[in-house]
């Protein structure tokens, strides 16, 4: 846990951990449709830049958010390269994340076909981004293919903590990235359920708990058990504060980083009892055999320090 300034509130486990952003890293990679001017040339409107943010279920209202972006700059849904088999690509998980880079392609006149490239210009200055925000240099920032084949970064858990903690509270960047944070945020809170989906529609944590706690915060899960969360100003001191949760063997995210990040929220007295209620069915406590009958359970078994315990 990180404020803004950079300075580590509260910590669980190796803070320096370097592992993979995964999908928690799609907000910050979002940015560059607005600092690029792509959103403004192209009319997009919140429900576009929220859907940039998402891993989303693949519902239709997923789709029409796609599919529109894509429309008004101008870009034809077969140039988004996350299809598989199974689901046609705009109704990928990721292909609103994919759309925003081809936005930002189009607008800048640069490549589509290779956008998923490390090298591609926008890949470049998404590592950019990324560097600023998180306070390292973006050239020392190792890349591997993600699971839909565009590019993932591996930062620390400390400086991915920084980035969200900015990403809530830009005071201090420059413009346009200030600008573009504030959008961004804005976006996902207005339109929540664009960010996985509706209740009954996901297993996935991040609607339901941006639905649930906005404005108080954003947040977005990972694939490999990551949840990275921003709190606003005032939530827990003058400065905005970045969470990052990392189940070090990328087990099963409901039992692991979901249940974590709820349950430091809970310790922070950011979520109620009422509000952890409401997110529990996004929670896995009880493990059960193929029968049915429980043979364990999940719990929470760490305490934060002196923040956890104001």
């Amino acid at each position: 846990m990180v404020d803004a300034d950079g300075r580590l509130l509260d910590e669980v486990g190796d803070v320096d951990l370097v592992t993979y952003w995964r999908s928690s890293a799609k907000p910050l990679q979002a940015l560059l449709v607005i600092t690029t001017g792509a959103a403004d040339r192209f009319g997009l409107e919140p429900k576009h830049l929220a859907v940039m943010c998402a891993s989303h279920a693949g519902r239709d209202y997923h789709v029409e958010a796609v599919t529109e972006a894509l429309e008004r700059a101008g870009v034809p849904t077969s140039a988004l390269r996350c299809e598989v088999p199974e689901r046609s690509a705009p109704r990928h998980g990721c292909s609103g994340n994919h759309t925003g880079m081809l936005v930002t392609a189009r607008h800048l006149g640069e490549p589509l076909d290779t956008y998923p490239n490390p090298d591609h210009p926008v890949q470049r200055r998404i590592r950019q981004v990324l560097g600023t925000l998180g306070d390292v240099e973006p050239a020392s920032i190792p890349t591997a293919s993600d699971g839909c084949s565009v590019p993932t970064f591996a930062m620390s858990l400390r400086q991915m903590a920084l980035a969200f903690a900015r990403l809530i509270d830009p005071e201090g960047l420059d413009e346009p990235l200030r600008g573009a944070c504030r959008r961004i945020v804005a976006a996902m809170q207005a339109h929540p359920d664009l960010l996985a989906g509706a209740e009954g529609d996901t297993r996935n944590l991040t609607s339901a708990l941006v639905r649930t706690l906005s404005p108080t915060l954003v947040g977005k899960s990972g694939a490999e058990s990551i949840f990275c969360v921003g709190l606003r100003p005032g939530t827990l001191g003058p400065r905005g504060v970045g969470i990052v949760v990392k189940a070090e063997d990328g087990g099963f995210a409901p039992r692991s980083c979901y249940l974590a990040t709820v349950e430091a929220l809970r310790q922070l007295g950011v979520a109620s009892a009422e509000q952890v209620r409401a997110l529990d069915p996004y929670l896995e406590r009880t493990i059960r055999n193929v029968h049915g009958q429980v043979v364990g359970g999940a719990r929470p078994c760490f305490r934060l320090g002196s923040v956890g315990r104001r």
